[in-house]
């Protein structure tokens, strides 16, 4: 059997890396560019599936400006095999905006210009939180925390697993709102904290969840800005699949056998 796993070893973890890739794009990475964040009440209490998602201001649809961006978005969806929904019918969902402590400093809104080591200050423009559909909206210069809204509803209808499916639009404005046509290149970075309720009655629970948006700057900015947040704060690191742990512990029995 060992023989045989050598021999096939190559493709196996080759086409594993392939699965293991592709599994954390959608499921386990906290970071992935259109992987909506799942939203859940569990015992409850209200648990979204991560705690730091990364975003690209003007990068998903041509209506959206180059100082806006509305992914990720907020899925709750029915559980299998049962269909039980994840969040009970008729409960709705929402945000508020939190501070974030640098060095004793605390501010609901940071900026990173991206050039030498991870270092954020004060933003150069101001953020509005928007719900288009019901016209909702706040708008932070970063000074404070900020009372948010509920924006999503759940709705258990027969034969549909989606509860609910929505984005907020963030933009980037000045100080009366209007949007910026060209905004400072850089890495923003502001804290939601959420909230569910049902007939008034509040869920346990307010996760947070950090938002590392760019804007002009590349890729290999960007990840360094999630990883010094991520560190900084302790937030979620991916962890290897089963599948991954499995081919592992198989290699790695192997090779006792062949040692004994």
């Amino acid at each position: 059997m060992c023989s045989h796993i050598r021999f096939l070893s190559t493709t196996i973890i080759a086409t594993g890396l392939v699965v293991t890739l592709a599994l954390t794009a959608t499921a386990q990475d906290p970071h992935g560019h259109g992987a909506d964040v799942e939203v859940a009440i569990e015992g409850g209490e209200l648990v979204l599936s991560t705690d730091i998602v990364e975003a690209e201001f003007g990068s998903a649809f041509p209506a959206l400006g180059m100082n806006q961006f509305d992914d990720p978005g907020f899925l709750a969806e029915k559980e299998p095999p049962l269909g039980e929904p994840s969040v009970p019918d008729g409960a709705i969902f929402g945000f508020d905006v939190g501070l974030i402590d640098f060095s004793g400093t605390q501010r609901s809104l940071w900026f990173w210009d991206g050039t030498g080591a991870p270092s954020f200050g004060m933003a150069p423009h101001e953020l509005e939180i928007a719900d288009p559909p019901s016209a909702q909206s706040i708008q932070i210069d970063g000074s404070a925390a900020a009372t948010g809204f509920f924006f999503a509803q759940s709705d258990d209808q027969p034969g549909q697993d989606e509860l609910f499916d929505d984005h907020l639009v963030f933009s980037l404005v000045d100080n009366a709102g209007n949007d910026v046509a060209a905004p400072t290149a850089g890495i923003y970075l502001v804290k939601t904290t959420h909230k569910a309720e049902l007939n008034g009655n509040a869920f346990a629970g307010s996760p947070e969840l950090y938002w590392v948006a760019a804007v002009g700057v590349d890729e290999v900015v960007h990840e360094e800005a999630v990883d010094f947040v991520s560190e900084q704060f302790g937030l979620g690191i991916p962890e290897p699949t089963t599948a991954v742990l499995g081919l592992l512990a198989s290699m790695g029995l192997c090779a006792v056998r062949r040692r004994s």
